[in-house]
């Protein structure tokens, strides 16, 4: 006989804090594939346009980590079912945070689409600490 286990109540800032993670990555994605077909967004052609060939292969390189980092989020906090989803978010603040980081200084002169990824890792780490403190809001709540 299988005892029954009593199942944890659905944490809903959880499914909105994965949401939010997924429509921001989608709103980055097409930012990134938008921005970077703009001649003048990238330094070396700030004056002129003459040889700007769109990068097909680097945006879809960019947008590729942005869905790795998005299902690595959303890896950790699905299937991490012990800890409290509040840690749970703030552990991918942790995964979101030492890339943004390491990449803000190489920022200035960068191309459109690594700026867009820096974008992407800001919002994803403000996104999740909003969701943290509202998750640990919500167990304080129910208890």
């Amino acid at each position: 006989m299988m005892a029954d286990v009593a199942k944890p109540a659905r944490s809903w800032s959880l499914v909105v804090a994965s949401l939010g993670l997924v429509a921001l990555a989608i709103w980055m994605v097409l930012g990134i594939i938008e921005n970077s077909g703009h001649p003048g967004h990238y330094y070396q052609f700030r004056n002129h346009a003459d040889g700007f060939v769109y990068p097909t292969a680097d945006v879809a390189w960019w947008c590729g980590g942005i869905g790795v980092e998005l299902a690595v989020a959303l890896g950790i906090l699905w299937l991490a079912r012990r800890t409290h989803p509040s840690i749970r978010m703030l552990a991918c603040v942790a995964l979101f945070a030492l890339p943004f980081g390491m990449a803000v200084p190489f920022a200035m002169h960068a191309p459109p689409y690594y700026g867009g990824h820096i974008v992407w890792l800001f919002f994803a780490v403000v996104w999740l600490v909003i969701a943290a403190v509202a998750g640990a809001i919500e167990a304080r709540i129910r208890g």
